[in-house]
């Protein structure tokens, strides 16, 4: 991948080195996970000396929905795929050009109207973690979720969202940066 390569300086963290670089370059959305990803990290422990790559492509996602497919890429070059599960009938996903808005661990779900269900309530289908749809810098109802119900992967069968396998979704949290631009289609 294209990358500048930074030093770790006393006291850094994967955090501190990432907000450094955003300084110098706000136009570009990075992660602590992409960086970890692109240096083949196990932990997010670094040494002060050590030379760590930066990843400087654009990070874009692909989800096909006819395909049930969900591709990761940088400079449109596919690096990760994923199958994925795609709203049911009546229940079609949105398609069009969205960003990665917050991620959340061990996600609430929130229904229209409703009371919020909680994550390890039985009637919660998000899994393990949430990513966000924004559409012109307004949140959606949509997200990126993991599932309980790995059979539903491919399948025509959520609510609207975009279902993942639980260890398929928390790839995807730790390397999609907020602010991630993706397109959903047909």
């Amino acid at each position: 991948w294209p990358h500048v390569t930074v030093e770790v300086r006393s006291g850094d963290s994967l955090t501190a080195i990432r907000k450094r670089y955003l300084a110098d370059h706000p136009d570009k959305v990075i992660c602590t996970g992409l960086i970890q990803r692109a240096n083949g990290m196990s932990s997010d422990m670094i040494h002060p000396g050590d030379t760590l790559r930066i990843p400087t492509g654009e990070v874009t996602l692909l989800a096909d929905l006819d395909a049930h497919w969900l591709l990761y890429m940088i400079d449109g070059q596919v690096c990760e795929s994923w199958p994925v599960g795609v709203g049911a009938p009546g229940e079609e996903t949105i398609t069009g050009i969205f960003t990665i808005g917050e991620k959340e661990f061990e996600p609430t779900w929130w229904r229209k109207g409703q009371d919020p269900v909680f994550y390890g309530e039985e009637e919660n289908p998000l899994g393990t973690h949430y990513l966000a749809w924004y559409l012109d810098g307004v949140k959606t109802s949509y997200g990126f979720h993991g599932t309980w119900e790995p059979e539903s992967i491919g399948k025509n069968e959520s609510e609207g969202c975009i279902r993942m396998h639980n260890s398929d979704v928390e790839q995807l949290f730790a390397i999609a940066p907020v602010g991630a631009r993706f397109l959903v289609q047909d």
